[in-house]
């Protein structure tokens, strides 16, 4: 995807970097997408870095990479761990695992798995001018 603009973060596996990774979206995004889609944005990249801190660091070191990519009309953003990814589980019936996949599903367009290099999941959303863009 050529990417008009490009942001990069990298994370340290600590409780706070979906923290870090929200306010990276809405510091990177602000003038790209309307508050809503933001909100759907930054909430599926929350599950997707959390999981690359309990699925993806618990076993390998190193760092949360959070790539995002403005072009056309997509806002594509990566988050990639240098773990073995995992096979996702099935909802329990007690809601205590295995919902943060399909809520990532409900939220974006698309999403999916990079099938080479490192563990890279990422996901996109239709870009729109933010309520900032309109008002100018």
């Amino acid at each position: 995807m050529p990417a008009a603009r490009r942001g990069k973060l990298e994370l340290e596996p600590t409780a706070e970097a979906p923290a870090q990774a929200r306010r990276f979206l809405a510091a990177q995004l602000a003038d790209t997408l309307k508050v809503p889609a933001l909100g759907v944005l930054q909430l599926a990249v929350s599950e997707l870095v959390t999981n690359a801190i309990v699925h993806g660091i618990a076993q390998a070191e190193g760092e949360i990479e959070l790539h995002v990519a403005v072009a056309d009309d997509i806002v594509r953003v990566e988050v990639c761990d240098p773990g073995p990814g995992f096979s996702p589980a099935e909802p329990t019936a007690s809601g205590e695992t295995g919902w943060g996949l399909r809520l990532v599903d409900g939220l974006v367009e698309c999403w999916g798995v990079a099938p080479d290099g490192p563990h890279c999941v990422w996901v996109e959303v239709g870009a729109s001018p933010s309520d900032d863009a309109d008002q100018a």
